[in-house]
């Protein structure tokens, strides 16, 4: 890669702070720019938040009868919805799929969650009391990660 080494000119726009790094940047510290930019994220791109947020990836068995269970699973979190607990839930699609194609549906191979709630304890309280996980036709038991996370966006909304 050629550049200018005049201290105006940018060599690259960095992809995590949208920041433009400097040629005598880039060629003395870019290390500590990069701590800078982590710092920076960390103090100021997340908003204060008064929740904790918890991130749910559940697969699906082979041949999940999801169907089948639907109505009684949408019935359990309707009022999750509604009280702000459950913030956004759907289907892991096939990797080859995209929300927009027609069935895709069909193409679900498992959930995703993001919910809010007191601790991690609760959350797979409320896991282990839905249709989903109780039928044992649905989720696997054994490919359920729970992860706690800090929400940049916690009241982003969908179309």
């Amino acid at each position: 890669m050629s550049c200018s080494k005049a201290s105006n000119v940018p060599l690259v726009v960095h992809r995590t702070c949208r920041c433009q790094l400097y040629w005598h940047i880039f060629s003395t510290s870019f290390d500590s720019h990069l701590n800078y930019c982590i710092s920076a994220m960390s103090e100021f791109a997340f908003p204060p938040l008064k929740h904790n947020y918890f991130h749910i990836y559940a697969y699906d068995v082979p041949n999940a009868q999801r169907e089948k269970h639907m109505p009684r699973h949408l019935e359990q979190n309707n009022p999750l919805v509604e009280s702000g607990l459950l913030r956004a839930a759907g289907g892991l699609l096939q990797e080859d799929s995209k929300s927009t194609d027609a069935g895709a549906a069909q193409k679900i191979v498992g959930s995703f969650v993001v919910v809010r709630e007191e601790s991690i304890d609760k959350v797979w309280d409320y896991l282990k009391n839905d249709i989903f996980y109780t039928s044992g036709e649905v989720w696997d038991h054994e490919k359920i990660v729970v992860k706690p996370v800090l929400l940049a966006t916690p009241d982003v909304k969908f179309d």
